[in-house]
């Protein structure tokens, strides 16, 4: 288990093996701490992203599950590759503000300012749901969605 801090300064209990995504808070969700965590709830705590991450690795069976890639205006973004899938493509009138490639984390569509050849390596190194993409020699990336 690791112990975080919520906004009112108690104690949480995260069960690392169930944690999905881990990233800094967006504009919205700051008010109610530093980094959000999104494992069986959604959990806002005030202890820095990088930290929750490194606690979460630690409590895990396989360390390499958790992945990280970058996202185009929050920093990094820890995932569970187990729980992941991707990489999803973004129509090129999408791909604005840093966006380059996306995944789904869990049920969520997380976009990405990493290529797709760096989400595929993630996923591939943390046990994901890998999707093919151009590069590695099939067309599906260029197909029309």
């Amino acid at each position: 288990m690791v112990e975080v801090t919520l906004t009112d300064g108690n104690k949480m209990q995260v069960e690392a093996e169930r944690v999905v995504r881990i990233r800094r808070t967006g504009p919205v969700e700051s008010p109610h701490g530093v980094t959000r965590i999104d494992w069986k709830i959604v959990s806002y705590v005030m202890e820095e992203p990088e930290e929750v991450a490194s606690l979460v690795r630690e409590e895990l069976p396989s360390p390499t599950t958790l992945a990280k890639l970058n996202t185009p205006g929050l920093g990094p973004v820890w995932f569970s590759g187990p729980k992941s899938q991707g990489p999803i493509p973004v129509p090129k009138e999408w791909q604005t503000d840093g966006i380059v490639s996306s995944l789904y984390i869990g049920t969520s569509l997380q976009y990405v300012g990493d290529s797709p050849e760096v989400v595929y390596d993630a996923l591939e190194k943390a046990g994901g749901d890998l999707v093919p993409i151009r590069s590695r020699t099939t067309h599906f990336w260029d197909a029309e969605v």
